[in-house]
């Protein structure tokens, strides 16, 4: 029996006007079709250990505040017989009435004056949550940043935002009570497109952005030297796109 392909509860993302919206590692097909053959990029070391410290703390403020909750809950569902959704959530509170919790770390200061700031949470975040959220039939959830400051050798925790997230009856997202750009529909949208992806012969489109050049979602992508080779006739076949990935991320 064939085994089954697993799209990522982290690269989550929305569709908009027929293309997926995409961030630095997320969202993107053709990141998703190199990833479901085991070929990563390296992962920031800062976002890693500011991410572990991260959770310990909240798993801390959870206890304390005697609210009970189920750390890295492993969520599955199946898209396509042969492809299923999975990941894990941050952190799952059975007895609160925002269940379902995201937690995001961050070191860089256009996070900390964007999102903390001026409440500008990052779609792709919000997708991930939401993502889960559907899985789990919970309607409700919080997305929960932490911004850490570079202390000599060590990062500090220095400012907090939350968002509590609401999926309405219909299907729209609201965000601390306001409606966002985003619905359910959107979110399915992009996970069946990306089971899709995983198993056409060609090689997927780019993400919606791709040629803007002072904000497009390829700009720091480990993979960028792979697409501009498929782009420019250089490769042609999905085989020699995954093969070109697999030899190393070129920046």
């Amino acid at each position: 029996m064939k085994q089954k392909m697993h799209i990522r509860g982290s690269q989550s993302s929305f569709m908009e006007d027929g293309q997926a919206l995409s961030a630095w590692g997320t969202g993107c097909f053709r990141r998703q079709l190199i990833g479901s053959y085991g070929i990563e990029g390296p992962f920031p070391e800062a976002i890693a250990r500011t991410g572990a410290a991260n959770e310990e703390v909240y798993a801390s403020e959870l206890y304390y505040a005697g609210i009970v909750y189920v750390r890295e809950m492993e969520v599955n569902q199946e898209v396509t017989a042969t492809i299923s959704l999975s990941g894990r959530v941050d952190f799952f509170c059975p007895f609160e009435e925002f269940k379902v919790r995201e937690l995001k770390s961050a070191t860089s200061e256009k996070t900390l004056t964007e999102v903390i700031k001026r409440g500008h949470y990052k779609p792709n975040n919000l997708a991930q949550l939401v993502s889960y959220m559907v899985v789990l039939e919970e309607p409700k959830g919080i997305l929960h940043y932490t911004y850490y400051d570079k202390a000599q050798e060590d990062y500090i925790p220095t400012a907090v935002r939350a968002f509590q997230v609401t999926i309405d009856d219909d299907g729209r997202i609201l965000v601390d009570g306001e409606d966002s750009e985003f619905t359910v529909a959107n979110l399915l949208s992009h996970r069946y497109n990306s089971a899709m992806w995983l198993v056409d012969p060609e090689v997927p489109p780019l993400p919606k952005g791709h040629l803007d050049k002072w904000k497009s979602p390829c700009k720091y992508c480990d993979f960028r030297q792979t697409c501009n080779m498929y782009d420019c006739g250089m490769i042609t076949t999905k085989e020699e796109f995954i093969q070109q990935a697999a030899k190393g991320v070129k920046r």
